[in-house]
């Protein structure tokens, strides 16, 4: 995942002396978003681990990974 810099889950301060480490710095435009499966069950949220962030201020960027675990139906499923 990656966003505007300090917009995501790494907030207003990220540098990157953030890098590798686990984030989850919410605004209240972002804590109500999470990673659900195609029947709305919530499988993470955005929170990240910061693997990449731009020096720059100006039109800069942060960017993270993150992994979590959902079962598998015997139907499709989608996330989003």
């Amino acid at each position: 995942m990656a966003w505007e810099k300090g917009t995501g889950p790494c907030g207003p301060g990220c540098n990157i002396s953030d890098v590798g480490k686990e984030v989850s710095n919410f605004s209240t435009e972002i804590a109500t978003l999470n990673w659900v499966d195609g029947n709305g069950t919530i499988l993470h949220n955005v929170s990240y681990v910061l693997t990449s962030v731009s020096r720059s201020d100006m039109n800069g960027w942060e960017q993270g990974e993150a992994m979590f675990q959902a079962g598998l139906p015997s139907t499709p499923m989608f996330v989003r």
